[in-house]
């Protein structure tokens, strides 16, 4: 494993090959070329490579908890309302159809369950695509036509089962056509025995090759490969471990699946034979019943799809189906060839700290305090001299004390946590960076380190939603510490990911009003106006708005921009309790234009 060359307790996110040397995030100088940015090498000041996708990857087994978890965490349990809702539309309205009998009750109920079967499958394949892509995260369900989204999956889900139990098929046909007139005679004799032990056999090889076949299936939605066995079997052998040990989790869940259901069953019947005896108790009987039973089933979709995804995509080095992983460079560290295999991360000791902080103070960096000084640093741009801009001076603004490391096991263990997080969030594998850190917010809610390390999860797997929560969330620690620099510069690291980004309205404000004291008025401005945009019904919008026009007025010379602000104040809030105040101002900057 490359190690970073000034903090050999980190593994090496980038590497120089001009100067053989492996970096951290926090020893690389990022320069903008327009919408693209590099990470230059601080010794020669050239490009490195990003040895993210290159780095081995962890057994997927050991995020098999987080997997389990998953679908109940960051609002998904939502999906599980609405499901039920879904199949108590589709299931128990199929049932109470069927149970009124005729031809248009039974094509009404065969339409409820092929929907309620097509979404879920559709939902399945989509799962799999996501974590073999590496986007490890439930998705949400999309609609791309009757084709795509229903019908085709389908199809694709019933010859991914047809392909495996092929063979045994064509061989069961080709001996009773062949040989059929024999087993009348000999049943129990040696050929027919022979015969169930070859159809056993094949059923079940045929039953250990269903999660490749359907991994294959999800991964290049391509129906011939379903079909091309000597490529299946090439490709379990590829990952045998791996492969094993899935099939245990497999059916191992399936067969869980199966008891709960049974159980639910038995504990369901004396209930259903009190209600099958009117039909509005039935019917009330299926709205209890089949939500549950529709949580059931998409529980374990999202489990197993879930699976054979992470699977592929910690394998994709093995497995050799990205076309960028065919040949892994070969990364050159003090003229020896660097092994990248995964190993796990050490033990963050005080000195070791006490290392990071003297670096990232060295470098003028940063540190939040409470992220143990794990958290990519942040920059920290000289204080601008009221002397030396002609503005008066501001009030200054109480800063946060430095952070303070103690030897507690608690501390130490949180601190090891944030290091494991960041540690594999660089090798790629968002899922369980995101498990270290929300084991750190589970003893305390408001670690930076941590909520900073949500963030850049988030970030890094496009979700805007957790993106905003846990930036908000270290919004208002900020606020609360008061750090308003390290408040506005997180503003700005989450705004170029997710332009629409704003923290809650007071925190809003009080970075605002940090910024007037720093002479950054149309800063300020900006975001004074964007609690009005984003957040036009909070009580505060109007006086934010009205803060943003005054700035604009007086603060940047652009009277005119500041007219059309109150404008739109006296437009959209015309109620406001200080109307006469922005009527007032509309005045003044009318006569001072004439």
């Amino acid at each position: 494993m490359i190690r970073c060359i000034n903090h050999p307790q980190l593994h090496a996110k980038y590497h120089c090959g001009k100067c053989e040397i492996g970096l951290c995030e926090h020893c690389v100088t990022p320069k903008a070329f327009g919408a693209s940015k590099l990470y230059m090498c601080p010794k020669c000041n050239e490009p490195t490579a990003d040895l993210t996708p290159y780095i081995g990857v962890q057994p997927f087994w050991w995020g098999v908890g987080d997997i389990l978890l998953r679908p109940f965490r960051e609002g998904n349990w939502v999906t599980f309302i609405g499901w039920g809702i879904f199949a108590i539309l589709t299931l128990a309205v199929a049932d109470f159809a069927m149970s009124m009998g005729g031809l248009f009750a039974i094509i009404a109920a065969g339409f409820c369950y092929a929907l309620y079967y097509s979404v879920l499958i559709s939902y399945f394949w989509r799962i799999i695509a996501r974590n073999e892509d590496g986007r490890l995260e439930i998705p949400d369900f999309e609609y791309e036509g009757m084709s795509a989204s229903l019908i085709w999956p389908v199809v694709q889900f019933v010859v991914s089962f047809v392909s495996a139990y092929l063979p045994i098929v064509v061989f069961a046909v080709f001996m009773l056509t062949s040989f059929g007139f024999i087993f009348e005679d000999i049943a129990g004799s040696p050929v027919f025995v022979a015969f169930i032990i070859v159809c056993v056999v094949f059923g079940i090889v045929g039953t250990m090759l269903i999660p490749m076949i359907t991994l294959l299936i999800g991964v290049f939605r391509r129906i011939p490969m379903a079909f091309n066995y000597p490529f299946i079997v090439r490709q379990i052998f590829k990952i045998p471990v791996e492969y094993g040990i899935l099939l245990i989790f497999v059916f191992a869940f399936i067969i869980a699946y199966s008891i709960v259901k049974g159980v639910f069953f038995v504990a369901l019947t004396p209930l259903s034979y009190t209600f099958s005896k009117s039909i509005g108790l039935a019917f009330i009987k299926n709205i209890i019943q089949y939500p549950i039973e529709g949580a059931l089933q998409l529980y374990i979709f999202m489990i197993i799809g879930q699976l054979l995804g992470y699977m592929a995509y910690q394998a994709r080095f093995k497995l050799k189906w990205w076309p960028e992983n065919q040949s892994e460079p070969v990364f050159m560290v003090q003229g020896r060839p660097a092994d990248l295999s995964y190993e796990p991360a050490p033990v963050m000791t005080s000195a070791m700290r006490a290392a990071m902080v003297g670096g990232a103070a060295a470098a003028g960096a940063s540190i939040p305090p409470g992220s143990a000084s794990i958290a990519p640093p942040m920059a920290s741009a000289p204080p601008r001299s009221p002397a030396a801009t002609g503005a008066p001076a501001a009030a200054p603004v109480p800063q946060p004390a430095g952070p303070s490391f103690t030897d507690s096991g608690a501390e130490m263990e949180m601190a090891k946590q944030i290091a494991e997080g960041m540690q594999v969030l660089a090798q790629g594998n968002a899922d369980e960076a995101a498990f270290h850190f929300r084991q750190v917010l589970d003893r305390d809610p408001t670690h930076l380190g941590a909520l900073r390390g949500m963030v850049m999860v988030s970030t890094k797997v496009r979700n805007e939603t957790n993106a905003f929560k846990y930036g908000r969330l270290m919004g208002a620690e900020l606020s609360r510490r008061r750090d308003f620099e390290a408040l506005y510069e997180q503003y700005i690291e989450i705004s170029k990911s997710f332009p629409d980004f704003s923290y809650e309205t007071r925190d809003q404000m009080l970075v605002s009003r940090w910024l007037v004291q720093e002479q950054k008025f149309m800063e300020a401005a900006k975001l004074l106006r964007e609690v009005g945009v984003n957040n036009p019904h909070d009580p505060d919008a109007p006086k934010a708005l009205y803060q943003c026009g005054e700035i604009l007025w007086k603060k940047c010379g652009k009277p005119e921009n500041g007219a059309k602000m109150f404008e739109y104040i006296l437009k959209k809030y015309p109620h406001v309790s200080f109307a006469d105040k922005i009527k007032e101002a509309m005045g003044q900057i009318k006569a001072e234009s004439q």
